[in-house]
């Protein structure tokens, strides 16, 4: 990996398959772990490299990309199904070895949990507050922002940003600053709207009577826009998160057009949401690019793949009609 170059590293693996997943003799990693590109984490996963393997530290290479502060690198890793709450032999997850505000973000995207403790008995929210990030303010301010706790018990090193009686939330960037008023009172709004919408299904029994439903015909409609369908995964993430299930258990109907089209078939085949998350990431760059009108032929091998070459609509079970809208 040291020449940095996706097209040697491609001819590495090809010529000699058992270094794809070789371990590293001193600290267990694999090649993964020393990737230096997104370019050439793309190509090793694509051959076979295993996205969450450890090295001798329980460290996976989105941990090693996290603290490197390598974010192309995360993304990617990220896209291709890294699992974002894997723990190290320490009790950390990546969040936890987090250093700058935008891969904070992009963890978050991702479903990182902001409640999970290492085995000093640290939150993410103690790590940082204690750490001497020169962007810890911005970043505390995040994790604020989503409802990372505080410390149930105040620590010996607890600080302001930290400890249970602390007020310090962090700083906000410009444009980014958040009415904890207008939280509350959206929250409300959500938890009225939710409760109206779901309490039949918050139990078994509950969903044991969804067969009754069908005939009422709920319909999930996913509009386009390209690179914008990232925005319906979001949404269509907070709403499994409310419910408690699928998309696809809630909803008897799923259309869409365009990019809203590709994510209604997903679902359809049973895809989840996280998975989708990746693929429209890895969409961005291999299709999105340039001005417009894109050229249609790497999405068109991307559909190939994903949904197979021969695959027609009848060969959708799971849901009992989808209408795909295109362009």
């Amino acid at each position: 990996m040291a020449a940095n170059s996706t097209l040697c590293a491609k001819e590495i693996i090809t010529m000699y398959p058992n270094q794809l997943n070789v371990t590293d003799m001193k600290h267990g990693g694999t090649p993964l772990h020393w990737a230096t590109s997104k370019e050439i984490i793309n190509a090793m996963v694509e051959l076979g490299c295993i996205v969450n393997a450890r090295n001798f530290n329980g460290l996976t290479a989105l941990h090693k990309m996290v603290d490197k502060n390598n974010l192309s690198c995360v993304i990617a890793l990220l896209s291709w199904g890294a699992e974002v709450n894997v723990l190290d032999d320490n009790g950390n997850t990546p969040l936890h070895l987090a250093t700058s505000p935008v891969v904070v973000q992009t963890l978050l995207v991702f479903g990182a949990n902001t409640s999970l403790i290492n085995k000093e008995g640290s939150t993410v929210r103690h790590t940082l507050a204690i750490s001497s990030h020169r962007e810890k303010n911005t970043m505390l301010y995040l994790l604020h922002a989503v409802g990372a706790p505080r410390c149930q018990v105040r620590l010996a090193n607890c600080t302001d940003g930290c400890s249970p009686s602390g007020s310090f939330d962090g700083v906000p960037t410009q444009g980014l600053t958040v009415s904890r008023d207008r939280m509350a009172y959206d929250d409300f709004l959500d938890s009225c709207l939710l409760e109206q919408a779901i309490s039949s299904l918050q139990s078994p029994v509950g969903f044991e009577k969804m067969g009754a439903m069908k005939k009422q015909g709920r319909i999930l409609c996913l509009d386009g826009g390209g690179i914008k369908g990232l925005i319906l995964i979001q949404l269509l993430s907070a709403v499994e998160e409310a419910a408690g299930r699928s998309t696809l258990h809630l909803f008897d109907w799923i259309a869409g057009t365009s990019t809203g089209g590709i994510l209604a078939l997903a679902l359809a085949q049973g895809k989840s949401i996280r998975y989708m998350q990746g693929l429209y990431f890895r969409l961005k760059d291999l299709v999105f690019l340039g001005r417009r009108p894109y050229d249609e032929k790497p999405l068109e091998e991307i559909l190939k793949k994903e949904f197979g070459e021969e695959t027609v609509m009848s060969d959708i079970k799971q849901v009992r009609y989808v209408s795909l809208c295109g362009r």
